[in-house]
């Protein structure tokens, strides 16, 4: 396969997809969901990956100037309104 695969960023092989210049891709939820003309199958098993490394985290500088802010605006990612959201993007909350 080495001489046929393409490497890119996730928005870049989405892109190649998009176009029918690569026949699948691996990519970010949101950059599959976000492009007509690709359909997304659904997750890499997680067997073949350490979820650790693979999900989106959340986090606030140690120095930061405007904790409250911050800490406020993840209260409101990880509301329950916000996961219907989430999940109609194709990403599920909580995973990994």
């Amino acid at each position: 396969m080495k001489p046929k695969t393409k490497l890119g960023t996730a928005v870049e092989v989405v892109d190649l997809l998009a176009r029918g210049e690569v026949e699948f891709a691996f990519g970010n939820t949101p950059v599959f969901v976000a492009v007509a003309g690709v359909e997304l199958v659904g997750p890499i098993p997680s067997e073949l990956y350490d979820t650790r490394d693979f999900a989106f985290k959340i986090g606030i500088r140690a120095n930061a100037k405007e904790t409250s802010a911050a800490r406020s605006l993840i209260r409101f990612l990880l509301a329950p309104d916000a996961a219907l959201v989430f999940k109609s993007k194709g990403v599920e909350p909580g995973a990994g």
